[in-house]
């Protein structure tokens, strides 16, 4: 049987932007505090095969990581290359990868 893992970003009031749907929490990290979190997110998608992403999040992804340049962001070539799984009631196709 394989494992579950579940990451959510997720803040203490309940939500993961702020009230007008921004996400600069994202860029509100110091360098050093950037890097680390991308280190532990490098090895958990070590560890990963497949990830499921909601529409809204795959977009953000899609739009962002495929062009992303992997000496910059440490996490691209992994995430690009893991398999994906869309859950969406709107989206037809969801080409980001193979």
């Amino acid at each position: 049987m394989r494992k579950l893992i579940v990451q959510e970003w997720i803040t203490l009031d309940g939500f993961a932007a702020g009230k007008n749907g921004q996400l600069d929490f994202f860029t509100s990290l110091s360098p050093e505090q950037n890097k680390q979190s991308d280190l532990d997110q490098l090895k958990l998608l070590e560890e990963t095969d497949t990830i499921l992403l909601g529409r809204i999040t795959y977009q953000l992804f899609a739009g962002y990581w495929p062009a992303a340049a992997s000496d910059a962001e440490i996490i691209a070539n992994k995430l690009n290359s893991l398999h994906k799984i869309v859950f969406s009631n709107t989206l037809t196709t969801a080409p980001w990868g193979e």
